[in-house]
């Protein structure tokens, strides 16, 4: 997924970092066919594994959430 987001941030910025569009878009597709190809492997072969990284998704994307709304969470009320 690192990967992934790489890609999409390269193809995101493609006119500042003057690139061809083809070049971050092919990263991308083949990076996310990549991951589902591990999800359908794991899901055919090793479901328990594919539970555990599930939970470990979903694990950092609440950490995740929680840090970037950090400020509107932990608002302290005081006044300006």
């Amino acid at each position: 997924m690192i990967f992934a987001a790489v890609n999409l941030s390269a193809w995101r910025l493609r006119r500042q970092i003057d690139i061809r569009p083809w070049v971050p878009l092919s990263g991308l597709v083949l990076s996310l066919a990549a991951w589902l190809a591990l999800g359908f492997y794991l899901w055919a072969h090793d479901g328990e594994t594919l539970l555990w990284l599930g939970l470990f998704y979903g694990v950092v994307i609440v950490i995740e959430l929680l840090f970037s709304q950090r400020r509107r969470i932990l608002k302290t009320g005081s006044p300006q």
